[in-house]
């Protein structure tokens, strides 16, 4: 196997396994420490079992985030190696 390109990414990660609503989610939060990003990043995420269930719980996630006051427009969908370029 050769990659294409090489990258580096070391990060920070608190990790909780919550119940919200009876249902388990696990939240990580991520401070990317390189490359250096100033943002503190937020996954919520859950096992799904089906789509209808894969639908309830991308709701309460929506609910969480609403809690948390984070808006739509703040979510980031990129990965985290997609910050920075190839190391050369």
């Amino acid at each position: 196997f050769q990659p294409q390109e090489e990258r580096e990414l070391e990060k920070d990660r608190h990790r909780w396994h919550i119940h919200y609503q009876d249902v388990l989610f696990y939240v990580n939060m991520d401070r990317v420490l390189k490359p250096d990003l100033p943002q503190t990043f937020i996954e919520i995420k859950s096992r799904t079992w089906s789509a209808s269930d894969a639908e309830n719980k991308a709701d309460r996630i929506k609910e969480m985030l609403d809690i948390l006051g984070i808006s739509l427009s703040d979510i980031i969908r990129m990965e985290y190696l997609d910050f920075q370029p190839a190391v050369e």
